[in-house]
């Protein structure tokens, strides 16, 4: 329905265009407040360039539905020359526009809007603190950090986590220190969303306190703190993830399993190969993924000996690591998997074969593991969405 509502703004005449502007500017002086609201949101919708003096104009209304719905609207169409009645509107008296004004101005990402955002962190209401903290994120300033940094004290728990949010967008190693001190907030996502952020900055330093959290008593700040590890790429983990296998969450051991595989460690060969019988299928399917990574003889091995397995699943999860991994008796091997009793195995066989012998991309099956992080749900990326 939406693309088809751009496809006919689209092949709008220029004269229809504006005449809908121009009809849209009128509604916005409507007595009523809804039909004001309305007009804003379509003009928002339109992205035109002719709007924005119409919208500014709305900034002004009495409604605060009508000033969020333009606030809205000029940051989809993010001209500068909303930037300046967007700073003014961080001081309304309604928390809800000043909210969307932070947020729009983080997606303009100008650094004039930093000072005034900074201010804004000093705010009554949490919520507007959060959308402050995460919009001086979006924008990367240098300036920002050290007010970034006192937010990570603040009493709100989600105003911290959008403060290590923010600090994770800057991947600045002087940030280190305050993402490892808040490993031990008292809020499962902050801890969550600084393992996140210190595996983005790749800094052997954040080892030590990433291993500590590995015992975290939630499941998703360890599978967090194995990614970060991952991220990281330092062989020195190894032996901290090989003992995370045996986690009792199928979440964390698919992250332990996963990061074995990104740090193509030979040492875990042992452990990935019996991952390929773990009770959870997304760990098994990341156990496969991690052999064929490791390029390593004995972990080629192991995946040959997967096509003998009982369980089906493990039989297509070899078949496709065997075709990702590119040694060339693999070809031998999946040859008599195309008569296997499971249709799927058959399938996965024929894949990693054309795969094997081919430059064919990687199967719909294999994508996932191509991609920054899983898609099986181990691991989320912290984002805040409007």
């Amino acid at each position: 329905m939406q693309s088809e509502r751009s496809r006919a703004a689209a092949q709008l005449t220029p004269e229809q265009r504006q005449s809908l502007l121009e009809s849209l500017r009128a509604a916005l002086q409507d007595e009523e407040a809804d039909v004001r609201r309305a007009a804003a949101l379509a003009l928002a919708q339109l992205g035109d360039e002719v709007a924005v003096d119409a919208l500014i104009g709305a900034l002004d209304d009495p409604v605060p539905d009508v000033r969020r719905n333009a606030i809205y609207g000029l940051g989809d169409i993010e001209d500068p020359r909303a930037l300046e009645p967007l700073i003014d509107l961080l001081e309304d008296s309604v928390p809800d526009v000043r909210r969307a004004a932070a947020w729009v101005l983080g997606q303009m990402e100008d650094p004039r809007a930093v000072a005034p955002l900074t201010s804004l962190l000093q705010d009554e209401n949490p919520e507007t603190r959060r959308d402050a903290v995460h919009a001086l994120g979006a924008i990367e300033d240098a300036s920002a950090l050290d007010s970034i940094v006192t937010a990570l004290d603040g009493s709100d728990a989600e105003v911290r986590r959008h403060a290590v949010w923010a600090l994770g967008q800057f991947e600045d190693p002087s940030t280190l220190d305050h993402l490892a001190r808040a490993l031990d907030d008292d809020d499962t996502e902050v801890r969550r969303h600084a393992a996140w952020a210190l595996g983005e900055l790749e800094d052997p330093r954040a080892i030590p306190p990433l291993i500590v959290v590995m015992q975290d008593e939630n499941a998703q700040v360890r599978a967090y703190a194995a990614r970060a590890l991952s991220e990281i790429g330092d062989p020195t983990a190894v032996d901290v993830l090989i003992a995370g296998i045996d986690d009792i969450d199928a979440e964390v051991r698919g992250a332990v399993v996963h990061a074995l595989g990104e740090l193509k460690a030979p040492l875990a060969v042992a452990v990935l190969a019996r991952a390929l019988i773990d009770s959870d299928s997304g760990v098994r399917s990341a156990a496969a993924w991690a052999l064929a990574e490791v390029d390593n003889p004995a972990a080629i091995d192991a995946l040959f000996g997967a096509l003998d397995a009982d369980d089906a699943q493990v039989r297509r999860y070899a078949a496709a690591a065997l075709g990702e991994a590119g040694d060339p008796r693999a070809i031998d091997a999946l040859i008599p998997m195309l008569v296997d009793s499971d249709r799927d195995v058959r399938r996965f066989a024929a894949s990693a074969l054309v795969r094997s012998v081919t430059d064919a991309p990687p199967t719909h099956f294999w994508a996932p593991f191509r991609t920054e992080t899983p898609t099986s749900g181990v691991l989320r990326r912290p984002l805040w969405e409007k």
